[in-house]
């Protein structure tokens, strides 16, 4: 239908109009980067990996770590990689936690508030 795209993949679509929403508000989030401020990239997949989806909202977001704040990228364990090179350079520091750790995530993010 009208607004919906495969990326080639006939067992996903994603909506067009969300996928720029998603970007958007990446954008701002990055705009606003600095101690105290945590954002969440959810998710860093496939699609990323052929810079698409909210590809170009992430790499924003990532380059703004330089300013300070946390960013918290979900990805599947094949991705992580790709994720920790695209934050090395930008931020001070990078944990990998697993799935469902949310006490883990939030000592981390406890932790960098206090830099």
């Amino acid at each position: 239908a009208e607004g919906w795209e495969t990326f080639g993949n006939p067992r996903f679509v994603f909506n067009r109009k969300g996928l720029y929403c998603a970007n958007l508000a990446l954008h701002r989030a990055a705009e606003e980067m600095r101690d105290g401020v945590v954002v969440f990239v959810d998710e860093w997949g496939r699609l990323e990996s052929q810079r698409k989806g909210i590809h170009p909202g992430a790499v924003m977001v990532a380059k703004a770590l330089g300013k300070g704040g946390v960013a918290v990228f979900l990805c599947r364990d094949d991705k992580i990689v790709e994720v920790v090179d695209l934050v090395e350079g930008n931020a001070s520091r990078v944990f990998q936690i697993e799935a469902g750790d949310a006490e883990a995530l939030m000592r981390i993010i406890r932790g960098c508030s206090k830099l």
